[in-house]
């Protein structure tokens, strides 16, 4: 279970981005316009959630789950995301959850 802080209302909500009780939070990433949280967390995969309008009510849509591992994330532009991991640094678009690899390990 993820407890999240908003600022600007002085509250905070539970987000639980998993079913199993054995979860880890690995990172997270607001939005530019913080009103989404990219959560990055392991359970049996890895897997990265987006919660949309963040709020008591949100619930988590998943949009990438894989067993190789996925170390962080960053929001840098208003629908993508960047994460790296065993394969290298990948690029997501939240509108159409399909990640791209951007640069392999291979050529790091």
């Amino acid at each position: 279970m993820v407890t999240v802080y908003d600022r600007h209302n002085q509250s905070s909500w539970n987000i639980n981005p998993s079913k199993t009780q054995n979860v880890e939070l690995v990172d997270y990433a607001w939005s530019p316009d913080e009103k989404q949280l990219a959560i990055l967390y392991r359970d049996n995969a890895y897997n990265i959630s987006l919660v949309t309008n963040a709020s008591s009510s949100s619930v988590p849509t998943n949009l990438v789950t894989q067993t190789e591992s996925i170390k962080q994330i960053l929001w840098p532009a208003d629908k993508t995301l960047i994460f790296s991991g065993k394969e290298g640094i990948s690029s997501l678009n939240t509108g159409s959850p399909s990640a791209r690899l951007l640069v392999s390990n291979k050529s790091v």
